[in-house]
């Protein structure tokens, strides 16, 4: 038995370059990328999936700054 998961391509920066590019994100948008982080994780748990390696690196932040959490392995 094998286990997939298919997902969408995430365009845009990971989470880690847009703290880079920026020099200081304002308060209300670190605040909003920190909500789409949490519900985020709490769907997962929903649907009883563990992110085993949640770091910057692994959500992308697209031009609309909507996250998107990715590399579910």
């Amino acid at each position: 038995m094998a286990l997939f998961v298919f997902t969408e391509f995430a365009e845009g920066q990971t989470l880690r370059q847009s703290m880079h590019d920026r020099d200081a994100a304002a308060l209300d948008q670190m605040h909003d990328i920190i909500g789409q982080t949490l519900r985020g994780l709490r769907t997962l748990q929903r649907k009883q999936m563990l992110h085993q390696h949640l770091k910057p690196e692994n959500a992308t932040i697209d031009a609309d700054c909507t996250m998107q959490i990715i590399d579910l392995e």
